[in-house]
């Protein structure tokens, strides 16, 4: 919908968007939704997709698309309830909610999450939403198994880093007790280097040979 210009386009997006809503929720159960199931399942969809910038587009509507539009028609229940939704949502808490405030920061934090199939028996939920509680359950023992893999990650980095050290303090302790030392290269000059004469065999002498006629 942000990559919209006009407005009518941006209703346009609001409008399939919410037939594709209405599509799940009839083939989830078989039967036509209605309106209780519709909100519902359009404020869980606004929350885990987090549209960009949804409340300036939301204004933009308002302010530059046909008064008509808005208030009449099919475009206009589907963006009255967008606007309900947005607006529970900015507003919601413990009480709206009928939780604990112990438990809504529970939810809100992630810390806890609703037993699978526990949401959809007991408000009669289709079974779309009741898989999804369940997939946020099965996110969140992953994301604790994630934590635990990345302590363990940094435990194991610990441990090299002393490993590390100790044989840098092992081998600097090895080099201080047996020094390891290096003679420089001297070069030699095989012309000026003296030969004693004496020591050296006499020279060769050719033996004439007796050609035999």
């Amino acid at each position: 919908m942000d990559s919209k210009r006009a407005p009518q386009d941006k209703l346009s997006c609001i409008v399939r968007c919410s037939k594709q809503i209405f599509e799940i929720l009839k083939e989830s159960r078989g039967l036509p939704a209605s309106a209780d199931e519709f909100l519902p399942a359009l404020i869980y969809i606004v929350l885990k997709a987090n549209p960009p910038l949804l409340k300036s587009n939301i204004h933009y509507i308002t302010r530059f698309c046909n008064p008509s539009k808005l208030m009449t028609g099919e475009a206009g229940y589907y963006f009255t309830n967008l606007c309900c939704a947005i607006a529970f949502i900015e507003g919601i808490n413990a009480e709206s909610l009928s939780l604990s405030q112990e438990e809504f920061d529970g939810y809100m934090s992630g810390e806890l999450t609703p037993p699978p199939g526990g949401y959809g028996s007991n408000t009669g939920t289709c079974e779309g939403l009741r898989l999804m509680y369940q997939n946020l359950s099965t996110l969140s023992e992953l994301r604790q198994r994630q934590e635990a893999l990345m302590d363990n990650i940094l435990t194991m980095h610990q441990e090299m880093r002393v490993f590390k050290d100790r044989m840098i303090s092992e081998v600097d302790a090895v080099l201080a007790r047996t020094p390891c030392l290096i003679r420089e290269r001297t070069k030699v000059d095989l012309d000026e280097v003296e030969i004693e004469q004496e020591n050296l065999p006499p020279p060769l002498v050719p033996t004439p040979i007796n050609r035999v006629s």
